[in-house]
């Protein structure tokens, strides 16, 4: 080889190595805002859900599957989606922990009262609504983190 292609060669190639850099960096920005979106409505959900129980206890025969269709749905959400391992971030299961933390804890409460007419907190919204709250908040805030814009790195 002539020492006048190889310039020109290992030019192409670096640009190609930095275009392809840029396309992977923005299919993570993309995926971690998607990531994002995912965690707030699932936080949402989970705080609605936590307050609906306040109201209307559901039967076991309802409840209990729908709980563990959730879970298995927040387990698997990232994977159904497709997005990579790498951008299911620590932070987003760590939120899912902290809200799980309260939300199972309600529905077991909201069962057993329902169920066994066991009145442990009854309908109070002094507990209702700060584990309404407390189920909701960590993805909610972990989840618009992650949705926020990125600016792209100025080249240079």
């Amino acid at each position: 080889m002539s020492g006048e292609m190889v310039g020109p060669e290992l030019e192409e190639q670096l640009s190609a190595i930095e275009r392809a850099h840029e396309r992977a960096r923005e299919a993570a920005a993309e995926s971690a805002r998607w990531n994002g979106v995912y965690l707030v409505l699932m936080g949402i959900f989970m705080g609605a859900w936590t307050f609906w129980l306040r109201f209307t206890p559901p039967p076991p025969a309802v409840g209990l599957p729908f709980l563990a269709c959730w879970l298995g749905f927040i387990l698997l959400g990232p994977r159904m989606r497709g997005t990579a391992r790498r951008h299911w971030r620590r932070a987003s299961l760590v939120a899912l922990a902290a809200s799980l933390l309260f939300y199972v804890p309600a529905f077991v409460i909201s069962l057993l009262q329902s169920q066994f007419g066991l009145r442990i907190v009854g309908s109070s919204p002094a507990f209702w609504i700060p584990v309404a709250v407390l189920s909701a908040l960590p993805p909610v805030i972990v989840g618009l983190w992650e949705a926020r814009p990125r600016r792209s790195p100025s080249p240079g």
